[in-house]
């Protein structure tokens, strides 16, 4: 499988990856189709994904590539670095480790009607008309809002983030600090919002866009993506889907380019991993100089 995965510049000199020194191989646990297009994804240096009926059950821990199976299979949960929740009336929520998962309680949910997130010890969930946001055991505040109920919500230093139609056809990023009303932040257009590492960032039509909330500081870089899927981001670096005249790739914000035959989608990114999708298989693409990763 390794093979069918390289390309060739004009010449024959190897494309994938480019940029930064990097290898990749296949996952072959994570290798089923998950029914929620957002997995396989990262969790810190836990790779989250499904088994063969499609549900969320398993992770891999990369470091010492051990597999680890959850007490019960999740149909559309959040992550963040090391956990893994589901809201509901039964809210699940999992602690992993480097062999086990471990449940752990947390209050009850409404159930959403969208995807969730959890990043910072906070927890996210949303409703047709209304956000909430708190701590896995705590109160839970509420907004009043009009998610776009597919788009997942996004947490980053303590604001929260999510997607509003703002004209038919037109999406439009929000943020809320959990005080008074949410405002808008993203440019008309912008969708497929993620936080981590206390930032966020999200697509625009034309750009990738980086938030940081401390600074309220917006970093805009030009970039192709096609809207189809979304980000990975683990607070440094961006990796996002480029639309080529043949095929979709992959590029980082840190150099990294992962191309091949077919199309390479659903980037998920933290620290020295970058896991993705290509022609139905799972693959792993770890940089060979690790550094200190930004996701929470």
């Amino acid at each position: 499988m390794a093979g069918a995965l390289l390309a060739q510049a004009t010449g024959g000199a190897p494309l994938f990856p480019a940029g930064p020194a990097a290898s990749t191989l296949p996952v072959y646990a994570l290798d089923a189709t998950c029914a929620d297009p957002r997995f396989p994804a990262l969790a810190g240096p836990w790779a989250v994904g499904c088994g063969p009926l499609g549900l969320v059950d398993r992770a891999v821990f990369l470091p010492t590539n051990t597999l680890i199976l959850f007490p019960e299979p999740m149909s559309s949960p959040c992550v963040s670095v090391g956990q893994v929740w589901e809201p509901g009336v039964a809210d699940r929520l999992l602690r992993l480790g480097p062999r086990t998962a471990t449940a752990e309680p947390a209050a009850p949910s409404p159930s959403p009607a969208g995807p969730c997130a959890t990043a910072d010890g906070l927890l996210a969930s949303q409703r047709a008309d209304q956000l909430s946001l708190g701590e896995k055991s705590g109160p839970r505040r509420q907004l009043p809002a009009r998610p776009i109920g597919w788009s997942p919500l996004a947490i980053a230093a303590g604001w929260l983030a999510w997607v509003e139609a703002v004209a038919p056809g037109v999406p439009q990023v929000f943020v809320w600090d959990g005080q008074g009303a949410g405002k808008p932040l993203g440019a008309p257009g912008s969708r497929h919002v993620i936080g981590a590492g206390g930032r966020m960032a999200w697509i625009e039509p034309g750009h990738i866009a980086r938030w940081d909330p401390v600074r309220n500081a917006v970093e805009r870089w030009p970039a192709d993506t096609g809207f189809s899927a979304g980000l990975g981001f683990d607070g440094e670096i961006v990796c996002w889907e480029t639309r080529g005249a043949r095929d979709v790739d992959l590029q980082c914000s840190d150099g990294l380019q992962v191309r091949g035959p077919g199309h390479q989608r659903a980037p998920s990114q933290w620290g020295p991993y970058l896991l993705h999708r290509a022609e139905g298989h799972t693959w792993l693409t770890t940089r060979a100089a690790t550094r200190a990763a930004g996701g929470s």
